[in-house]
């Protein structure tokens, strides 16, 4: 028998099934729902590998961009309630302290706000499932704002929420490992990069150093002009690059150095000279402070 006689079979069989089904099966449900978290997830996903592959496929990555947005403006138009102020981008998560915070002095994130109806008890939820824990997703967050922001009170969030979990952590670190991030995070701390730098050139400069290797967790971000909220929210960068030079600033446990100007090789993707900028890893992995229980107890299990 032909291929093509295969194929015209397996095509009128297919045919007839779903003629069949059609007629005789009743269609189950469909779950067509839209749901934050998980499109959050997805946007994080598609916004990262953009930035990955920009300096080798960078049609690929205008496409990922563009999903990316795609989804992010469909939840702010049809998901953002205006009337209760939801709010979103750097506000939101000065908005889930206000509302899930645990200020009791135990730490860490409720599942549900005090103002929720008909609520029992109040959960936390530390182990991932479905998707990543509230609580180690909202620990890294809380990481990266106090470096973005030059506020450490993110980062004792962060801290309080990572021991409000230590002894389950300990005793099933597999379960946990969307804590991962902040636990490096808390150990290393988070090196800041901001670069002060108008047009293509500055955002080639933010390109350079991700595509360095690196340990530990880094935020990076560009400025340019003299207004926009970064610059509002942060001291340190309210006159940064503002004299229309290229500057670079690297900020780490709330000390911050000037590096000179770095210069970039926009073609071939290839990064100039960083050396000082970026930190490198030891052999041997990274030291773990002695009073850190949790976190030493966790690299050792694992």
């Amino acid at each position: 028998m032909k291929e093509d006689e295969v194929v015209k079979i397996i095509k009128d069989g297919k045919a007839a099934l779903l003629a069949h089904r059609e007629k005789e099966r009743v269609r189950p449900g469909l779950d067509d729902k839209v749901i934050v978290s998980w499109n959050g997830i997805a946007i994080g996903a598609l916004a990262r590998t953009a930035a990955v592959i920009k300096g080798f496929d960078p049609e690929k990555s205008e496409e990922y961009i563009a999903s990316a947005l795609k989804a992010a403006t469909f939840i702010k138009e049809k998901l953002y309630d205006e009337e209760a102020r939801i709010l979103y981008r750097i506000w939101r998560e000065e908005t889930q302290l206000t509302h899930f915070y645990d200020t009791t002095g135990t730490g860490g994130f409720f599942s549900t706000s005090a103002s929720a109806p008909h609520l029992i008890l109040r959960l936390k939820d530390g182990m991932d499932s479905s998707e990543p824990s509230t609580n180690g997703t909202s620990a890294s967050n809380l990481f990266r704002l106090s470096s973005l922001l030059n506020d450490d009170s993110y980062a004792s969030k962060a801290k309080e929420t990572i021991r409000s979990f230590e002894s389950e952590m300990l005793q099933y670190p597999w379960l946990f490992s969307s804590f991962m991030p902040a636990l490096v995070a808390g150990q290393l701390g988070v090196k800041g990069v901001v670069v002060g730098g108008a047009g293509e050139v500055g955002a080639e400069r933010i390109r350079s150093f991700e595509r360095m290797p690196r340990g530990g967790v880094m935020t990076f971000a560009r400025v340019s002009g003299e207004g926009g909220w970064l610059r509002e929210r942060n001291e340190l960068l309210r006159s940064f690059g503002t004299d229309g030079r290229g500057r670079v600033l690297v900020c780490e446990e709330g000390v911050c150095r000037e590096e000179g100007v770095v210069e970039v090789e926009t073609e071939g993707g290839k990064a100039g000279d960083v050396s000082g900028v970026v930190p490198s890893v030891e052999e041997g992995g990274v030291s773990v402070k002695e009073e850190d229980s949790v976190v030493a107890g966790i690299l050792k299990l694992i």
